[in-house]
């Protein structure tokens, strides 16, 4: 584990923090503005708009799809968040966020795809 920690202190500044999560502080700010949206189109865009230049871990992202009373639209703001998701160890708890099956294989597929695609730029 330490050997994994000098390894990412070598790693540039701007690299090291691509990968962290949106501060607790900041998301907190972020979750209670989301909430504060009177309708799921506003959420979303504000979701988007958080996007840029933030990354969010697998507790955020349940949290602010909690957000969110219908499915789809939990699908459509898992789309916009999974390229950004900071942590994909525990990305599979996103799922249960989800009652159908159906929809929970498509979360997946959102998932993988996020995935596949951030591969392919490394």
């Amino acid at each position: 584990k330490a050997k994994q920690e000098q390894q990412f202190k070598k790693q540039p500044r701007k690299q090291r923090q691509a990968r962290r999560a949106m501060r607790s502080k900041d998301f907190d700010t972020l979750h209670k503005i989301v909430k504060e949206a009177s309708f799921d189109k506003d959420k979303k865009n504000i979701i988007s708009i958080a996007c840029i230049g933030n990354r969010f871990d697998t507790r955020q992202c349940i949290s602010l799809l909690s957000l969110f009373d219908f499915e789809n639209s939990k699908l459509e703001v898992l789309e916009i968040i999974a390229p950004r998701l900071a942590e994909r160890e525990k990305a599979y708890e996103i799922l249960e966020q989800f009652t159908f099956s159906s929809h929970k294989e498509k979360a997946a597929d959102i998932l993988l795809k996020a995935q596949h695609k951030k591969r392919k730029k490394n």
